[in-house]
């Protein structure tokens, strides 16, 4: 397991708590180390290899059953079955793509139609049927794979075409002249005849590995990448020698596929506030709340209604809707603000600068910060530029930004804070060290100085030894921040990934009598359950855990955990993700759970943050539809056809 921490961005979603992962497949969880969501996301798509590794364990665990395809494809390599022209043209209505005739052919390189070289060949197809013992259809497809091999692809097509048209066509000549000819297309850059050509090829020979590998490059080539994944995944257990490396180029789709998607999303994505939780976390993790310092409205005024005109007022009843936790009516509020031109034009600008930033619009959150720069400079507008800036321009152009509060306010430890997350960022842990330490030195350190130096120090230790003790001195820093329960919440993570389930258990019912009803306590119970199996179950079978053990009862646990907590806190992604992966890591492959995890994909697809967040939420979601249709192309192409499984050679 490991004990190096992951960052990817400065706060916001700066919790306390380490993002609540499942454990994978291949070890009992690592060391939760994190400070953002975005960490938590990467994780559960690194689980997302879990997926498609579905497939590979059921066939590998399942030679001898119906099911268990890639044993039967190694014990029946060669074989041929042959079909009557009738089965033929059945197969061709099957796929709803008639075979290319004549006329519809492309012009060749040359300006000569194909239609006159089909004209051609068939002129010479009586003389060259009666000198060979070949049939008619194998002497066009010799001679399609002669002018192939010249380079010659327009001639190819064209005997590959008659030999198409032959009547004494077998069902495996077809196939081959089918494929031949699709890969004629590929190399004269028509994909979609490409793809309806090999397409033909696999409805005639199902197995046919050749095909299935022109296609998925052709799919590739047009930049369908949901279909090129799915030949992809089918393929990697019909060449089990190839299986990992054609894995990760099915992941490697998905992923290409994601970020084909991404910018439509956000492009179309509406601004919205997240969790209640993110906002307030983010919030409190300042040692100087400066909003606390915002004029709110006064002891008995009322708030300002949404077709109120007075700017002042929309910003008075904005903070004070911030200070109440209505996060979402604050943001509405302080656009009516600054809409109606309030006096404080910079601290609304700030604050609205501040939500669009939680909210992941990057873009809008620094025109809105840089102008309240502008307006009104403070320590407090230069660190939420820094936040942005590390995401969009790296941390060279942070770090100037906060240099540039530290010359307007030198005493804002906040800035320093920030200053050593950035370190944490670059993996400078001594210099990260020493901001962390000078804070807390002067006692102006928020818990989440406390909470990042335990993690710097986690990272740094050398041995388990180490993290134990360090583990053991954190827990003092709970008596410190007796009203934060994400600080319990990250004990209690840690101590599970460090497999002290008995420990992490009894802090996490203190815990729960302390804060009632706080969702991440929830998460952590459902992380609690899980781990315990998964390291049980590593312990019994030589470290490789079996996740399809894992009891339907506990599961049924699980998933009414995650659902209370998504049900206190309806925007929290780590629920959702938590949900989907629960739901498309079962083994049954039921449509409705396979339905259910997509549908949580997507609702936390709609919730977190960060380009590069959302591109691994549906890469997850990819691998799993494509785990599905793979699944589905074996059970009714596959296991029906083990029979007809057509020889890789043409």
């Amino acid at each position: 397991m490991s004990a190096n921490p992951t960052f990817t961005s400065l706060p916001p979603n700066v919790t306390p708590a380490t993002a609540a992962a499942l454990a994978t497949a291949g070890a009992a969880g690592t060391v939760a180390t994190t400070t953002s969501v975005s960490s938590f996301v990467t994780k559960v798509v690194d689980q997302s290899s879990m997926i498609l590794d579905r497939l590979v364990h059921w066939i590998r665990a399942n030679p001898l059953l119906t099911g268990g395809i890639l044993a039967s494809i190694a014990a029946i390599i060669g074989t041929t079955f042959w079909l009557n022209n009738s089965r033929r043209r059945i197969a061709s209505e099957k796929l709803n793509t008639p075979p290319m005739t004549a006329s519809s052919a492309r012009t060749t390189e040359n300006g000569v139609k194909t239609d006159e070289l089909v004209a051609k060949v068939k002129s010479s197809k009586a003389t060259d049927a009666s000198a060979s013992s070949q049939t008619v259809s194998d002497g066009f497809r010799v001679k399609g794979n002669a002018a192939f091999k010249a380079g010659k692809y327009a001639d190819a097509i064209a005997f590959y075409t008659s030999g198409i048209e032959s009547p004494d066509a077998s069902e495996k000549t077809l196939s081959f002249l089918y494929h031949n000819r699709g890969t004629s297309h590929f190399y004269l850059g028509d994909l979609e005849q490409c793809v309806a050509d090999t397409s033909m090829a696999l409805t005639l020979s199902p197995l046919y590995i050749r095909a299935l590998r022109r296609r998925m490059t052709a799919y590739t080539e047009l930049k369908k990448f949901n279909l090129a994944a799915v030949d992809c995944l089918i393929l990697s257990h019909m060449e089990p020698a190839n299986m990992d490396s054609i894995i990760q180029q099915c992941e490697a789709l998905c992923q290409r596929m994601a970020a084909s998607e991404v910018d439509d999303i956000i492009a179309s994505r509406k601004a919205r506030v997240p969790s209640y939780f993110t906002v307030r976390n983010y919030l409190d993790s300042f040692h100087n709340n400066i909003y606390a310092t915002y004029p709110t409205l006064a002891d008995g005024e009322e708030p300002a209604s949404a077709d109120s005109t007075d700017g002042d007022h929309l910003f008075r009843t904005a903070i004070h809707l911030l200070h109440q936790g209505e996060y979402d009516e604050s943001f509405d509020t302080i656009h009516l603000a600054i809409a109606n031109n309030t006096q404080h034009l910079g601290k609304a600008y700030n604050l609205r600068g501040t939500f669009y930033f939680l909210a992941g619009l990057a873009p809008e959150a620094l025109a809105d910060i840089d102008r309240s720069i502008e307006l009104e400079p403070t320590s407090s507008a230069y660190i939420r530029r820094a936040s942005i800036n590390s995401e969009i321009d790296g941390h060279d152009v942070a770090f100037l930004d906060l240099d540039k509060g530290k010359q307007l306010d030198p005493t804002d430890s906040d800035l320093y804070l920030h200053t050593a997350q950035l370190n944490l960022l670059r993996n400078s842990l001594d210099k990260a060290l020493e901001d962390f330490d000078m804070i807390i030195a002067k006692g102006e350190a928020s818990y989440v100085a406390y909470l990042q130096r335990f993690t710097a120090m986690q990272a740094m230790a050398s041995s388990m030894d180490e993290i134990i003790s360090l583990q053991n001195q954190f827990e003092s820093v709970q008596a410190k921040f007796p009203h934060v329960p994400d600080l319990v919440f990250h004990f209690v993570e840690s101590l599970a990934n460090m497999q002290r389930f008995d420990e992490a258990e009894k802090f996490l019912r203190e815990g729960q009598k302390r804060f009632k009803d706080f969702p991440l306590f929830y998460i952590a119970e459902a992380n609690l359950i899980f781990s315990r199996f998964i390291t049980a179950s590593a312990n019994s079978n030589g470290g490789q855990p079996d996740v399809g053990a894992f009891p339907a009862e506990d599961r049924a646990t699980v998933v009414g955990l995650l659902e209370k907590a998504l049900e206190l806190d309806p925007r929290n992604d780590m629920a959702m993700l938590l949900l989907a992966q629960h739901y498309s890591s079962s083994t049954s492959g039921n449509p409705e759970d396979i339905s259910r995890a997509i549908g949580y994909y997507n609702q936390a697809l709609d919730c977190v943050r960060l380009r590069a967040e959302m591109i691994h939420v549906l890469t997850a979601r990819h691998n799993l539809e494509v785990q599905s249709k793979a699944l589905d192309y074996f059970r009714t192409h596959i296991v029906p056809n083990m029979n007809k499984l057509t020889e890789a050679q043409d």
